[in-house]
C-alpha cells in the first residue's frame, strides 16, 4: 500500500489516537492585543531561508537532519509533497498563503515573499534545539536555534536588506512535532512548529537577532518543516501518510496577524473543529493542502469585515453568504448577549458558486487544475489520493467546512447553514496572551453553537463502526430549517433558553434572546430574532466612553422620561435609554467628587445635580445644556457627607451636607432664582461628620466612631466604640430605628438611645433595608462573600434565606430591591462578580422566574432601579463601561432600595415596613423551633417569635433527663428572635430543649422543641 488516508490510520490501529485532530503545543506562544493591522492594499512582506542540521541518526527524529531525509524509499511525483523540496517546492506553499490570504480578506492583505536558495546549516543534530521532553515549553533550544540560523543568513546573505521584510520563516529540514499518529516513527526530539513573536523571543532572553552589520534586529520568527508527511510502520508494512503543510503556513501568518490559537493549548483537542482557522482541525483538514476561511470573529479582529449589530426589537433578518454577497447585504450580524458577550452570526456555504470544488496545484514544475463536483472517496476531508505535488490554489476554501452527518454518511455535498458564534470578549481579554481563550471546554471565548443541541467539538466519540475518534463538527452543528438532528426537531427551529442548546450567556444567565425560523440552506438566508422573556426585556445596550471611570450611578423618573446620570471624579454624564444627552466633560477644579455621591433631583423638565468637594457645586441641568452654581464654607471647611434631600416643595429645595469639622449644614435651593442660601449649622461633633441619614420628622449622623440623632433628648454623641462604615434609618412601628455597620458589627440604635448588637459581620459591602415579608418588620438585606444574608432587625436570619448561588459564584455590591411580583413584599437584586443578576422572591427565598441575567461582568458601581415604559427597571454599569437596562418585571413595583444610599436623594432611610402578614399571637407554637436540625456541626438556633418584648430561657435535657445546658435572650417584640447553642462539646443523641418565654407585660409561654446532635 502506498499511500493511507488520515481517518483510516486511526481506525486500523484503534489506539484513540488525537492524530491531525490535535495541535500539539501553542503554534501562537504570546499573542498580544498590540498587533499591525493591515489595512486595505496593505502588503505583507515575507523572507523564508532554509536550515538543516548536522546528520544524525537519531530514531527520535524523522529523517537524518537533511532535507528530502524523511522518506526512506522513492514514492515518485504522484505524492503531496514530492522531493525536491527545493526553493521553488517552498514557493510553491507560499504562493498557496498568497492566494488564501487574497481571497479571505477581500483583497486587503497582499502578500509577498522571497525564499533564499541557500541551505543553511547550524552547527548541532536536530535533537539538540528542540525544548526539553521534561519542559515543552522551555523554548531556550529554539532561540539558540534561531540565533544561530540568522547569524548564518547575515554572513551568508550581505547584500540581502532585512528590514525590507516583516515576518521571517525559518524551513528546517525534517517534519515537525506538531501531531501524533499512532504507529508512526518516534518524533520526540522532532522541532515543533511555533511563531515566536517579540515577546516570545524576549521570554527566552533575545532582543531580536542583529542582522545587517547590528543596523536592523528580526523581532519574529516562525519555525516550520519542510512537510508534515511521515512514514508508519503498520500491519502491511511502511505507509506514508501525506499531510502537506499549507494549513500550517496559513495559520502561522494569522499567529503573526495577532490571531491566538482556538483549539485547547493545554490538551491540544479542538475547539471550534472545521468551521474557523485556528485550530488543528482545519490546519490539517483535506490531509493540509487547504483550511477553510477564517471564522467571522477572527476576520472581526483583523478588521476584514465589520458586523451588522442589531438594535433591541423583533426583526426578520436577511443573511448573505460573503462570498457571492453585494455591497448593501448583510454577511455578518451581531446580537449582544450583555457587555462583554454577543452571537456572531455568518452564513457559510462549502459551494456558494455551485461549480464543484476547483484545486490548482503544481505537479513536476507544471501548473495544474482538478475540479469534483462532490466529494468522493479520495477527494474528502480526510483523504485526497487523487491530488499530487503542491496545491497552490483552491476556488472556495469554504469546501473544507464539515459535509458529513454524525454517523459520517455524506449526503449533500455543498450545503454548511448559519453558523452562531458565541464570543465572550472578558475570557478573551484575561487568556489572550497566554493563548488559552478556549481551553475551558464550558465557557470558551470564541465557540460554535453546536445546533443539534450536542457540545462534541474536540471531544471523543464512536462511529456507527466503533472506531474512537475526536469530534470536529458536522452539518448538524450548523443552523436550518430542515436540520434533522433530535433536539432540533423536538424545539422547532429555534434557539432559546429553553432550548438544547440553551441560549445563555456564559455565567448560566438568561441571554433573552430567541432566535427561531430559520430557512433552509442558501446562499440567502433569513431567520428571526427577537429580545425578552415574560417579564424581562432588554431596554439599551451601549458604552459611556472609553476612558469614563463611573463611581456612582443614579435615575430619576423627571416628567415623562427617566434619566440616568453616571459620576466619575471629574465629569457627569446624563443619557436614557437611546444614548447620552449631555456630557460635562472633564472638570478638575469643580467637579471633583472625591466619595461623596451627588444628590441628584428632577424639577420641571431640569435636574439639579448637587455635588460637595471644597466647595459645593450645583448643576441645574435642561436637555444638553447646564449652568453652574456653587459656595464654598467659611474658614477652608470642606464638605464630608453626599448631601441628603430634605425636602422639595415646587422649586424650592432643602438638604443636608456634613463638614470636615463635624457640622451639619441646611441649605435652600431656589432653581427658579438660582439662588442657594445657608439657612443653618448644627454643631454635632468635633471630627468629620461621615454620613447623615433621615430620621423620621429629623436627621441622624455619623462620624468615624460617634452616632448623633436629631430627635433625641440631650443631643449628645452616642460611642459606637469602633469605625463607622453605614447608617441607615427606619421605624419599626412608632419607633425609630438605626442601623449601623461598623466594622465588625451591626448596631441596633432604638429611638436614639438604647444600642445592642445585632450581629457580628465581615462583609466588604454596604446593607440595604427591605419590607422583606410584610411582616411588620424591615429586612437588612447584605452580600457576604457567596451568600446573600436576611435578617430582621433582632439580628434573626429570615426564614428562606441565606441565599447562595447554584454555582457558589461570590457577590459583589449592594443589594438592591424592590416589589417585582405586586404582593406588597421587597424582592432582591443582587449581582455576582462574573456579571450574573439575580433576583430572589423575598417571601420564598427562591430565584424569580426569567432570572438570572447577565451584565457580562462585574458591576463598576452600585445599579439603579427606575420605572420605564410603566414597569420595573433595572440599570448597571459594567466594568467595561457598558451601560445596560432592563425592564425586569411586568409591574411598577415599590421600590425599597433602589441605589447607593437607598435612593437619588441620598436619604438612606426606609419607611416603616406593611404588616398585612404580620403574627398578632402573643407566641404562636409554629414559629417556635430551631435549625439546622439534625445539628451536625458547630451550632443550632433557637427560633422563635414573640409579640412582645419578652426574656427567653432554653433549658436543656437529654434522653436520660440529665440537664445539658442552660440558655437566655432578651427578645424583642415583633420580631422572629433566636438564641444559639454551640454543640461543638455535644455528643450525637437526641435532645430536650424546653423554650420558655416571659413577657414584660407578665405573659408567659413555653415548647418544647426535640433537637437532634448528628456527628
Amino acid at each position: 500500500m502506498k499511500r493511507a488516508n488520515l481517518l483510516l490510520i486511526v481506525f486500523l490501529f484503534g489506539m484513540g489516537s488525537l492524530a491531525a485532530q490535535s495541535f500539539v503545543g501553542k503554534l501562537n506562544q504570546n499573542p498580544t492585543y498590540n498587533f499591525k493591522k493591515f489595512e486595505a492594499n496593505d502588503t505583507l512582506k515575507i523572507l523564508a531561508v532554509l536550515s538543516d542540521f548536522q546528520e544524525d541518526n537519531d530514531d527520535a527524529t524523522y529523517g537524518n537532519g537533511k532535507f528530502e531525509s524523511i522518506y526512506t524509499k522513492d514514492y515518485g511525483k504522484s505524492i503531496l509533497d514530492p522531493i525536491p523540496h527545493d526553493k521553488a517546492y517552498f514557493e510553491n506553499h507560499l504562493k498557496f498563503v498568497q492566494n488564501y490570504f487574497a481571497k479571505v480578506s477581500k483583497g486587503k492583505l497582499n502578500i509577498t515573499y522571497e525564499v533564499l536558495p541557500e541551505i543553511l546549516t547550524v552547527s548541532k543534530t536536530m535533537r539538540n534545539y528542540t525544548p526539553p521532553l521534561d519542559d515543552l515549553n522551555n523554548h531556550a533550544p529554539l532561540g539558540e536555534y534561531l540565533d544561530e540560523v540568522w547569524k548564518l543568513a547575515d554572513a551568508q546573505y550581505s547584500t540581502v536588506n532585512f528590514s525590507d521584510y516583516d515576518l521571517f520563516f525559518v524551513l528546517h529540514a525534517g517534519a515537525g512535532k506538531d501531531i501524533s499518529l499512532p504507529g508512526s516513527l518516534a518524533n520526540e526530539r522532532d522541532l515543533p512548529s511555533v511563531y515566536l513573536n517579540e515577546k516570545s523571543l524576549k521570554n527566552i532572553g533575545y532582543d531580536g537577532f542583529p542582522v545587517n552589520g547590528g543596523s536592523f534586529k528580526i523581532t519574529n520568527s516562525a519555525i516550520l518543516p519542510e512537510t508534515e508527511s511521515r512514514e508508519m510502520k503498520g500491519f502491511n508494512g511502511t505507509t506514508l501518510i501525506e499531510l502537506t503543510t499549507n494549513g500550517l503556513f496559513v495559520a502561522t501568518v494569522g499567529s503573526y496577524l495577532g490571531l491566538p490559537d482556538l483549539y485547547n493549548t493545554k490538551t491540544g483537542r479542538s475547539a471550534i473543529g472545521r468551521f474557523g482557522l485556528m485550530d488543528g482541525q482545519s490546519m490539517f483538514t483535506y490531509q493540509g493542502i487547504f483550511p477553510p476561511e477564517p471564522s467571522a470573529w477572527e476576520k472581526m479582529l483583523l478588521g476584514w469585515v465589520t458586523p451588522t449589530e442589531i438594535s433591541i426589537g423583533n426583526h426578520t433578518v436577511n443573511l448573505v453568504n460573503e462570498f457571492v454577497a453585494s455591497g448593501n447585504d448583510t454577511t455578518l450580524l451581531k446580537i449582544p448577549i450583555n457587555a462583554t458577550e454577543y452571537y456572531l452570526i455568518e452564513n457559510r456555504k462549502r459551494d456558494a458558486l455551485k461549480d464543484g470544488s476547483t484545486v490548482s496545484y503544481i505537479s513536476n514544475g507544471v501548473l495544474k487544475k482538478k475540479t469534483f463536483d462532490r466529494d468522493y472517496k479520495n477527494y474528502i476531508y480526510y483523504n485526497v489520493d487523487t491530488l499530487e505535488g503542491v496545491i497552490v490554489d483552491v476556488d472556495e476554501f469554504d469546501w473544507a467546512l464539515p459535509a458529513v452527518d454524525r454517523n459520517y454518511k455524506i449526503e449533500n455535498f455543498s450545503e454548511v447553514g448559519l453558523i452562531i458564534w458565541h464570543i465572550d470578549e472578558r475570557i478573551i481579554k484575561d487568556n489572550y496572551e497566554t493563548n488559552t481563550i478556549n481551553n475551558d471546554r464550558y465557557k470558551r471565548g470564541v465557540a460554535v453553537v453546536e445546533a443539534d443541541g450536542i457540545r462534541d467539538i474536540g471531544e471523543e466519540f464512536k462511529t456507527i463502526f466503533g472506531e474512537l475518534i475526536i469530534g470536529e463538527g458536522t452539518k448538524e452543528d450548523t443552523w436550518y430549517k430542515s436540520n434533522p438532528s433530535d433536539y432540533y426537531k423536538k424545539y422547532g427551529n429555534k434557539f432559546s433558553a429553553d432550548t438544547k442548546p440553551k441560549a445563555l450567556a456564559n455565567s448560566g444567565a438568561n441571554s433573552l434572546i430567541t432566535l427561531s425560523n430559520f430557512s433552509d440552506i442558501s446562499n440567502r438566508t433569513s431567520f428571526d430574532i427577537s429580545f425578552g422573556s415574560d417579564n424581562i426585556d432588554l431596554i439599551s445596550n451601549f458604552e459611556l466612553g472609553k476612558h469614563f471611570k463611573t463611581k456612582w450611578l443614579s435615575s430619576i423618573n423627571n416628567g415623562n422620561e427617566v434619566v440616568h446620570y453616571a459620576f466619575s471624579d471629574v465629569q457627569i454624564i446624563k443619557f436614557n435609554s437611546d444614548g447620552i444627552i449631555y456630557n460635562s466633560g472633564p472638570n478638575r477644579e469643580v467637579a471633583r467628587i472625591i466619595d461623596f455621591k451627588p444628590l441628584l433631583i428632577g424639577s420641571d423638565g431640569k435636574e439639579v445635580v448637587i455635588k460637595t468637594h471644597s466647595k459645593l457645586s450645583v448643576y441645574i441641568i435642561e436637555g444638553a445644556t447646564s449652568n453652574l452654581l456653587s459656595t464654598s464654607l467659611p474658614n477652608n471647611d470642606s464638605y464630608s457627607t453626599s448631601p441628603v434631600l430634605l425636602s422639595q416643595n415646587n422649586n424650592i429645595i432643602e438638604f443636608l451636607v456634613g463638614t470636615d469639622k463635624g457640622v451639619v449644614v441646611k441649605y435652600s435651593l431656589d432653581i427658579s432664582s438660582q439662588i442657594i442660601s445657608l439657612i443653618e449649622s448644627n454643631q454635632i461633633f468635633t471630627t468629620p461628620v461621615k454620613q447623615i441619614a433621615i430620621l423620621g420628622n429629623g436627621y441622624s449622623a455619623i462620624s468615624n466612631e460617634y452616632y448623633w440623632s436629631s430627635i433625641a433628648i440631650d443631643n449628645s454623641p452616642i460611642s459606637l466604640g469602633e469605625k463607622a462604615i453605614q447608617l441607615v434609618n427606619t421605624q419599626a412601628g412608632a419607633e425609630n430605628v438605626s442601623i449601623i455597620q461598623t466594622e465588625n458589627r451591626l448596631l441596633h440604635i432604638l429611638n436614639s438611645i438604647d444600642v445592642s448588637e445585632i450581629k457580628g459581620t465581615d462583609s466588604v459591602y454596604t446593607f440595604a433595608l427591605t419590607n422583606l415579608k410584610s411582616d411588620g418588620s424591615n429586612y437588612i438585606i447584605q452580600n457576604s462573600s457567596n451568600h446573600l444574608q436576611a435578617i430582621n432587625l433582632a439580628g434573626s436570619e429570615a426564614t428562606n434565606f441565606p441565599f447562595q448561588d447554584e454555582f457558589n459564584e461570590a457577590f459583589t455590591s449592594s443589594p438592591l430591591s424592590v416589589d417585582l411580583n405586586d404582593d406588597g413584599a421587597g424582592d432582591i437584586i443582587t449581582f455576582t462578580e462574573n456579571g450574573k443578576i439575580i433576583a430572589i422572591d423575598g417571601i420564598t427565598g427562591e430565584m424569580i422566574d426569567g432570572f438570572p441575567i447577565s451584565s457580562g461582568g462585574k458591576v463598576s458601581t452600585v445599579p439603579t432601579i427606575f420605572t420605564e415604559n410603566g414597569r420595573t427597571a433595572l440599570g448597571i454599569i459594567a466594568e467595561n463601561n457598558q451601560f445596560m437596562s432592563w425592564n425586569i418585571s411586568k409591574y411598577d413595583g415599590k421600590k425599597f432600595w433602589s441605589e447607593e444610599n437607598g435612593n437619588a436623594g441620598n436619604s438612606s432611610s426606609v419607611s416603616a415596613a406593611s404588616d398585612s402578614d404580620a403574627t398578632t399571637e402573643f407566641f404562636p407554637q409554629n414559629k417556635a423551633y430551631n435549625w439546622p436540625n439534625p445539628v451536625y456541626d458547630g451550632v443550632t438556633n433557637i427560633r422563635y417569635f414573640v409579640a412582645e418584648d419578652s426574656k427567653a430561657e432554653v433549658t436543656i435535657f437529654d434522653l436520660a433527663g440529665d440537664l445539658v445546658a442552660k440558655l437566655s435572650g432578651n427578645a424583642i417584640g415583633g420580631f422572629d428572635n433566636e438564641i444559639v447553642w454551640n454543640v461543638n462539646n455535644i455528643q450525637s443523641g437526641v435532645y430536650f430543649a424546653h423554650l420558655e418565654v416571659t413577657s414584660n407585660s407578665g405573659k408567659t409561654e413555653s415548647k418544647i422543641i426535640k433537637i437532634a446532635v448528628i456527628k
